[in-house]
């Protein structure tokens, strides 16, 4: 079994003072296996790749009503990001 052991700074009104915890890996776990991990923050560039994959399958060639020529400038907005800052041309 193993343990860890955390210091935590707390402070109290003037002053800080150091906390020590012994984390079971129980404990661990309860923190790790959290369902934070479908939450984690992601890079710009992954938010990017995932929004151009769900805009691939709407954006049309030749859009003809409002509504497709957004969907159309969206994809092109999100591909011009993806060329020209993280040098994609998927």
């Amino acid at each position: 079994m193993t343990t860890q052991i955390f210091t935590v700074m707390k402070k109290y009104r003037f002053r800080w003072e150091a906390e020590e915890f012994i984390l079971t890996e129980e404990d661990l776990t309860k923190f790790t296996n959290h369902d934070i991990d479908k939450d984690m923050k992601k890079s710009l560039e992954e938010k990017l790749i995932l929004k151009k994959m769900e805009l691939d399958d709407k954006a049309l060639r030749d859009p003809r009503s409002p509504r497709e020529y957004k969907v159309r400038n969206d994809w092109e907005r999100v591909s011009s990001i993806l060329k020209r800052r993280y040098n994609r041309h998927d």
